[in-house]
C-alpha cells in the first residue's frame, strides 16, 4: 500500500464501471423513489399529525399542505396501519 505511487493505483469506481458491476444512476434513482414513496405512504399520517402541533404561522401552513396528500394517500391505502403495527410490536418486544 506504501509503496505504490498515485498512478499505480486503480480507480475503483472505474474497474467496476469497465467490469459492468454495480448499478446503472437510473436503478439507483429509482430505488430511492420507490425508497421516499413508501416512507412517505408509512409515515404521512403521522408527519401530518406532527405538523398540525406546530405554532401558528407560514411555516405549519406549507408542512400542512405538503403532508396532506401524504396522510391522505397513507389513511386510503391503510398503509398507516403498518407502522402502528410494528410500534406495537416493538413496544411488546421491549
Amino acid at each position: 500500500m506504501g509503496s505504490e505511487s498515485p498512478t499505480e493505483r486503480e480507480d475503483a469506481g472505474l474497474r467496476r464501471a469497465l467490469a459492468g458491476s454495480g448499478i446503472t444512476l437510473r436503478a439507483t434513482i429509482m430505488a430511492l423513489l420507490v425508497f421516499y414513496v413508501a416512507a412517505g405512504l408509512l409515515n404521512g399520517r403521522h408527519l401530518y399529525e406532527a405538523a398540525s402541533l406546530r405554532a401558528y404561522g407560514k411555516v405549519r401552513t406549507v408542512w400542512i399542505q405538503v403532508l396532506r396528500p401524504w396522510r391522505e394517500a397513507a389513511v386510503a391505502t391503510r398503509s398507516d396501519y403498518v407502522r402502528e403495527t410494528a410500534e406495537k410490536i416493538r413496544e411488546s418486544l421491549e
